[in-house]
């Protein structure tokens, strides 16, 4: 068992920052890279605010389950393909991103 199983770190040199995920902790960081403060988390250990990509917002603690790749799409927008296992009303065969939009 891994605490942590990081599974994605997407470095941003422009902003200086690290976009990391947790499988096990089914969050997203964004992580300052000098530093290595964490300016915000979003996901089930996160208080980030969160919208789908038609802009409903969803409760951080189902939006991300056990995320395994993250995409930085452009300020606050995200592609996150993880194991589905809090929305059962998506098909689970379909492994379909979902494009969250992140405020922080």
């Amino acid at each position: 068992w891994d605490l942590t199983h990081f599974n994605t770190v997407q470095l941003v040199p422009s902003e200086g920052v690290l976009y990391i995920t947790s499988r096990t902790l089914s969050t997203v960081f964004q992580i300052r890279r000098h530093s290595g403060e964490v300016v915000w988390a979003a996901g089930r250990f996160g208080s980030t605010p969160v919208v789908d990509s038609i802009g409903n917002a969803v409760p951080g603690s189902v939006m991300f389950s056990q995320p395994h790749g993250l995409r930085r799409h452009g300020p606050g927008q995200f592609a996150i393909f993880d194991n589905n296992l809090y929305l059962p009303n998506i098909n689970r065969l379909t492994a379909t991103p979902r494009k969250p939009k992140l405020s922080g």
